[in-house]
């Protein structure tokens, strides 16, 4: 975006297989705050957060401009619209911890399915069959036979994206 406007894209290190998981929109941001201002200590911020990154770009902004500094734009790219108030929260916290692991990877496969054109041999009541590591097991290969992801990622990745899903969806 030219030498006046540098660009960085953070990336939740969860997705790389690190064990490093948010629990919250605000632990997340706090993180991703602390990573910005090492690489660009002070504003103008120009922010902007691509589908689960648009609630996360929102708390960046906001932490930011309790700290004072001078956030100029929050772009948001596909993302959902923040809860309105704290019952709702509250609701969608009941929902996050009443569904399991084989409801979040049935939905990653279906916004894969849907964003990248492909289709996968395996669905909810088939994942709900299978142990808890057989379902991720099984998502890594689909997800690699499709080239979603690289031949060498593990199920650490996978874990990463499903918790990504759990804290902002």
């Amino acid at each position: 975006l030219g030498e006046d406007r540098p660009f960085w894209g953070i990336q939740a290190p969860s997705v790389n297989g690190a064990n490093v998981y948010f629990s919250t929109i605000e632990e997340s941001a706090a993180y991703y705050v602390q990573a910005l201002k090492r690489v660009r200590p002070t504003g103008p911020y120009l922010l902007g957060g691509h589908s689960s990154g648009g609630p996360v770009a929102l708390e960046m902004a906001r932490l930011l401009r309790d700290e004072g500094h001078d956030v100029r734009l929050v772009a948001l790219l596909d993302s959902f619209a923040p809860l309105p108030s704290r019952r709702a929260a509250r609701l969608y916290v009941a929902f996050q911890n009443a569904v399991d692991d084989a409801f979040w990877l049935a939905c990653m496969l279906m916004l894969v399915e849907y964003f990248f054109q492909t289709r996968f041999e395996v669905g909810y009541k088939d994942l709900r069959r299978l142990s808890n590591d057989q379902q991720y097991e099984t998502v890594l290969a689909e997800l690699k036979r499709v080239n979603f992801l690289p031949p060498h990622s593990g199920p650490g990745a996978i874990h990463g994206l499903v918790e990504n899903l759990r804290t902002v969806i």
